[in-house]
């Protein structure tokens, strides 16, 4: 494979894993959200409460937690049409994106258009989180956290020659 090749298909892919990253994101924004309703339901935040969630949900699909997250916490008509949209996409872009898409990586009109699709993909899941986040933050401000505030606390963390993306956790 020529080093062009191989640029320009790593671009692509950095763009897939960008899409599937935000994807893991809102899965994960779900999963807190619930584990900040039943430690609100039980009037105390531990690790008890952390495995109860997780253990209850470790196999459920994103749609399902969702769903379970309604069931604890309001959405207004619009919240859910956006989150739902995100399910669907995401489900796409883990399922069925390659396959359907494959043949445009041969052409570099291709290329950019799968960036340009997922670029796309990844800012309705992004919007879809910051719903699920922003009802987060509630729960959070009992704790005197926010999502912000972990995104920063990460941030911090980070090692290497370039800055953390501004958005780790976001």
């Amino acid at each position: 494979m020529s080093e062009t090749t191989k640029d320009d298909l790593d671009v692509v892919f950095r763009a897939y894993g960008a899409a599937c990253f935000a994807a893991q994101h809102l899965e994960s924004a779900l999963r807190v959200l619930l584990v900040l309703t039943a430690a609100a339901k039980q009037q105390q935040m531990n690790m008890q409460v952390l495995r109860l969630v997780e253990s209850e949900t470790a196999m459920d699909t994103l749609r399902q937690l969702f769903n379970a997250a309604r069931e604890r916490e309001y959405f207004t008509g619009a919240e859910v049409k956006s989150i739902d949209r995100a399910i669907k996409l995401r489900n796409f872009v883990i399922h069925s994106y390659w396959h359907k898409h494959t043949m445009l990586l041969s052409t570099a009109k291709g290329r950019a258009w799968l960036c340009d699709d997922l670029k796309q993909a990844r800012a309705v899941m992004r919007d879809a989180n910051g719903i699920v986040n922003s009802l987060c933050d509630r729960y959070w401000a009992q704790y005197g956290m926010s999502t912000q505030a972990l995104n920063e606390v990460v941030g911090a963390l980070w090692e290497g020659e370039n800055d953390p993306p501004e958005d780790l956790l976001l």
